[in-house]
């Protein structure tokens, strides 16, 4: 944390696109989203404009399936047409709101895509494809293996079958991976072999392999991204921004065979199979609805948010629509979903008062990676809030999670990792804030008999927290460090704070909580200048698509 008046400044000069607007999050900004079929939820949404001064004419109501899920179809037809149609239709509300607030009984969850009959020809012919190199990447992968074995090199288990007669995308991505660490092993191996006769000719025999496997993109990961060549060659740089399908886009990967091997026009394949397929576009709806403004846009995973300075940083003109911000007040009942507002009212005009509890584990930290960027950013967030705050601070860092009852006075919470069991642990202070990073912790969040971290928070009191819908792998969580050094400046609201920390959107994270929520706004814990950059952290800056 030195540096951290400098670092201010910059902060805050993205803050000013990031949240492409001067000043934190007011009322009118906000467009309340209700399902008509809900009468609890109309009757929330009416109840937060009340309590929160948002205009009366801010709320939208759309009927909706009462389900927790709407198939994509559904999501486009049903409710971001209509929605953005509405928003469309008052050019001077559209200007105005920066944020939506979707409220119980609107649907949660988007399942996935299904390709139309063109694509699935499409997806059929690129695995046609992948399996006319089948035969010669297995013969080079079976030479790579058995020159591996004679001097000593461990093969990895996903090589260990290459006889297959079909080879699948899960495993052709296996098969890849591993050739790569394989590779990777056998260069350090031969280096140390004795110049005399046998190593001479197990370098000349790797030279071979290698070159036909890699060619010149030796020690270069990934497929050229769609639209993007990362490479200095013309042609790759051209024919990379062709449409898959096209007969530019076959040049691509003669090209990519040239130029990358046997594995990189294996991977461009695989890479331009998940597009088409929309592989993984299972979302969340408030994600999705980020970018409600961005017209037709890649649905296979994620998309990078613009509103964070990572990736902010990098755009190019012309620039995209700035996403909309987007939370909600829901739970598994009305009650409960409209008590997250009477605990952000408290949580301001009292201040919020407790200890932070952070859990980190020694245990996630040992599998290296991004495990272990995560837990340190949990350590940097105990250090940080020790040294420029008066909040008492309590940091976990062995193998297990606090005990039953173990936190009282909570006010703050981050840390890992307990699946689908929540831990109770915590007796909530009023307005707590917290999360917990696990694969599926906004997942059932009206099963009455989901024990899964969001829903059990809001049950037992907190005013805000966020997960994902389904696995949004680790890269997907705001880094603890991030989000609560700006949430603890008291100079951005709960939906900002999260915004500007949040690396994806059209991926599964949902906020849950009032997206105005600012309890250090009024009552500080933190002198204005300990606010560090955002995006410090730097792990989405780490994550591949």
């Amino acid at each position: 944390m030195a540096n951290v008046k400098s670092k201010l400044g910059a902060g805050l000069t993205l803050l000013c696109f990031a949240v492409a607007g001067a000043g934190a999050l007011t009322p009118e900004e906000i467009l309340v989203v209700a399902n008509s079929g809900s009468p609890e939820g109309v009757e929330i949404a009416k109840q937060y404009c009340a309590k929160r001064h948002v205009p009366d004419s801010q709320i939208i109501l759309l009927a909706l399936s009462t389900s927790e899920s709407l198939s994509r179809d559904a999501y486009d037809n049903e409710l971001a047409a209509p929605l953005r149609k509405s928003l469309e239709g008052n050019p001077g509300l559209k200007s105005r709101v920066r944020c939506l607030l979707m409220v119980y009984g609107v649907p949660i969850s988007i399942g996935g895509y299904t390709p139309t009959p063109e694509e699935q020809g499409l997806i059929a012919r690129l695995a046609g494809r992948i399996e006319e190199k089948r035969p010669a990447l297995h013969e080079q992968l079976g030479l790579l293996c058995e020159l591996a074995r004679t001097v000593g090199v461990p093969v990895p288990a996903a090589l260990g079958d290459l006889k297959t007669e079909s080879l699948s995308g899960e495993k052709l991505s296996s098969e890849v991976v591993a050739a790569r660490v394989l590779l990777t092993g056998l260069d350090k191996k031969i280096k140390t072999l004795p110049s005399y006769r046998h190593g001479q000719q197990r370098a000349s025999q790797f030279g071979e392999i290698r070159a036909r496997l890699v060619g010149q993109g030796w020690l270069e990961d990934g497929a050229v991204p769609v639209g993007e060549a990362q490479r200095g060659d013309g042609d790759l740089r051209e024919y990379a921004k062709a449409k898959i399908g096209s007969e530019s886009r076959e040049k691509l990967y003669a090209a990519r065979e040239e130029a990358d091997g046997l594995l990189g026009v294996c991977q461009q394949l695989l890479a331009d199979m998940a597009v088409v397929q929309k592989r993984e576009s299972e979302a969340s709806v408030d994600s999705e609805l980020s970018l409600l403004y961005w017209g037709d846009y890649e649905l296979c995973r994620w998309l990078p948010n613009v509103l964070n300075p990572v990736f902010a940083s990098r755009l190019k003109p012309p620039l995209p629509p700035p996403p909309l911000m987007v939370a909600r007040l829901d739970g598994p009942t009305p009650e409960v979903a409209a008590a997250l507002v009477d605990r952000a009212i408290k949580g301001e005009s009292e201040g919020l008062k407790g200890t932070f509890y952070i859990d980190a584990s020694a245990y996630q930290r040992a599998k290296g990676g991004l495990y272990k960027l995560y837990d340190e950013s949990l350590e940097k967030l105990a250090q940080g809030v020790r040294e420029h705050t008066t909040i008492e601070v309590v940091l976990d860092k062995g193998g297990d999670l606090f005990p039953p009852d173990g936190c009282p006075h909570a006010a703050l919470y981050c840390g890992w990792y307990s699946a689908t069991k929540y831990i109770d642990s915590f007796a909530w202070a009023p307005g707590a804030v917290g999360y917990h990073i696990t694969s599926f912790g906004a997942q059932g969040l009206h099963n009455q008999n989901s024990e899964n971290w969001c829903k059990r928070m809001i049950e037992k009191g907190v005013a805000a927290t966020l997960g994902p819908v389904g696995e949004p792998y680790l890269q997907a969580f705001p880094p603890p460090e991030d989000f609560f050094r700006v949430f603890l400046s008291g100079e951005l609201s709960l939906a900002e704070c999260y915004y500007l920390t949040n690396p994806f959107n059209s991926w599964r994270m949902i906020l849950l909580g009032d997206p105005l929520y600012n309890p250090f706004r009024d009552h500080p814990v933190a002198a204005k200048q300990d606010v560090p950059n955002v995006g410090k952290a730097q792990t989405a800056d780490k994550a591949e698509k």
